[in-house]
């Protein structure tokens, strides 16, 4: 139903009929540009011509994309990933400041109705009026709206709307629920999702985690209330930062052999889960929460000893966690879906390395279908981009080799940095704030953006071009080796038809 929703726009919500002319009609549009690009298109020279792409010949493998970069002055650029020209600039406006805590969200894919993507910007001026922006990422156009509240939050929904909308849910500062298209078919499917609506914030001036949930009153409306609340004492810790799983992210193996006498135990894959660092001054620790933003349960809590932030000399430590559940294989059915309110603590395996270099962030590569394997990404602090093996930080690694699994290495305590991972080379990115990875239709590659002082992208294979032909590939010599093939079969053939027909007369 969801492959339904994505493509075809048809909710659960609609009737037969209505869902059978949506598909009908969809289809219908998907035949026709099928047949325009290949009349107009060179399918296998990977250029097809798309209908109002500022790219003008979008690769069918996907390797061009749109980067759409918001800056803190309220000016938005539009960016092409393949050779980093300028397509387009919109500023909002003189007086408009956007900070981090401001909500940037796609919300309309490019569907086959021809309507183009659509984004979505929360932010203020100077004088505390707040706006929510549509934006057009393909063109540039903006559309602005003036709403009576500040965004604190937002959530964007799986379904669409009869637009190909994702209707948006906004929690504004006086803890108010506000759905975003005000359409009565958008409001239905906020109604319709809010009893299985979890979400949290984060105050890290007063140290406190806030949970909530949304309830629907007799009226019909929205409101949130809370579900859970974590403080943390600032005379003890300071919050450094949040982080949470990619949803969108595919697992396709969920489970994973544990020892090398082949046990298996199912991943922990608990996508309410948030990591909460803090720091400890007095005890100079670094502690690490593990909690679900649903319950409000602690998962798992882990500290490090020795911690600074003011000696950035000094060496790192890679803490790598695999969470699995407590159930094994045999005895846990693999359709069962995960709930938070059911799920067991995980069960937690831990592996340390050093590291002497100095990192300013850090990102995880990803595919379309999660299957080639994962590289961590660091960002240096002398501005190089560096890509790390997930199997380096695999907790499974022993000192022993017998006792070792096949593909993981044998345990070393210190990463020795290789040049030739370093992906940017000698093009330095300084100030590293944060890199960003996204997906191909090549499951082999993956592409990188990375900003500070500076923007980089560039694309990336962790596991080698497994599905693609290399550039040195000669492709006449197999083009002509085929035809050789079947003109070869041909004659072969008319041979044996032959000499099966003399063989008859004797």
């Amino acid at each position: 139903m969801k492959l339904l929703v994505q493509e075809f726009g048809v909710n659960e919500a609609d009737s037969p009929l209505s869902k059978f002319i949506k598909r009908i009609s969809s289809q219908a549009l998907q035949f026709k540009d099928f047949v325009r690009n290949l009349l107009f298109g060179d399918l296998f020279s990977n250029k097809i011509i798309m209908k109002g792409d500022p790219l003008h010949n979008s690769d069918f493998f996907g390797f061009k994309k749109l980067i759409v970069c918001v800056s803190s002055t309220g000016k938005i650029y539009g960016l092409s990933s393949d050779k980093g020209s300028l397509l387009w600039s919109v500023l909002l406006h003189e007086d408009f400041v956007v900070s981090a805590g401001d909500v940037f969200a796609v919300t309309r894919f490019p569907s086959p109705l021809g309507l183009p993507p659509l984004c979505l910007l929360s932010c203020s001026d100077r004088g505390g009026q707040s706006y929510i922006y549509e934006l057009d990422p393909l063109h540039g156009s903006v559309v602005r709206y003036e709403v009576p509240f500040t965004v604190k939050h937002a959530l964007v929904l799986n379904e669409v709307d009869g637009g190909y909308n994702k209707p948006t849910i906004f929690l504004s500062y006086k803890e108010e629920a506000h759905v975003w298209p005000k359409t009565p078919n958008a409001i239905s499917l906020a109604l319709r999702a809010a009893p299985r609506l979890f979400f949290y914030s984060v105050n890290k001036s007063t140290g406190k985690l806030d949970g909530r949930r949304l309830l629907i009153t007799n009226e019909s409306v929205l409101k949130s209330v809370p579900a859970w609340s974590v403080t943390f004492s600032l005379l003890e810790e300071t919050m450094l930062t949040v982080s949470s799983p990619r949803h969108y992210e595919q697992v396709k193996v969920l489970y994973k052999s544990v020892d090398s006498r082949g046990n298996l135990l199912y991943k922990y894959l608990n996508p309410n889960m948030i990591a909460v660092a803090t720091h400890s001054p007095a005890a100079s620790e670094l502690v690490v929460y593990l909690i679900d933003t649903v319950t409000g349960r602690l998962l798992h809590r882990t500290f490090h000893p020795r911690f600074t932030a003011t000696r950035p000399e000094m060496k790192y430590i890679f803490v790598s966690l695999d969470l699995y559940e407590q159930k094994p294989v045999e005895k846990r059915p693999s359709w069962q879906p995960f709930s938070s309110f059911l799920a067991n603590n995980p069960v937690v395996v831990r592996q340390s390395y050093y590291f002497f270099e100095g990192l300013s962030c850090a990102s995880v590569t990803q595919t379309k279908q999660g299957i080639t394997m994962k590289q961590l990404l660091l960002g240096l602090n002398n501005g190089q981009l560096y890509a790390l093996d997930k199997r380096f930080l695999d907790t499974r690694r022993t000192t022993a080799d017998k006792s070792s699994i096949p593909g993981v290495p044998v345990y070393s305590p210190v990463h020795t940095m290789d040049p030739l991972n370093v992906i940017n080379y000698n093009r330095t990115v300084p100030h590293i704030k944060n890199i960003i990875t996204s997906t191909t239709r090549l499951e082999s590659l993956g592409l990188v953006f990375a900003y500070g002082l500076g923007l980089y992208s560039t694309r990336i294979t962790p596991s080698g071009t497994f599905d693609t032909l290399s550039e040195g590939f000669n492709k006449p010599m197999l083009v002509m080796t085929t035809a050789g093939l079947i003109v070869a079969c041909i004659i072969v053939r008319e041979l044996m038809y032959k000499k099966k027909l003399a063989s008859q007369w004797t």
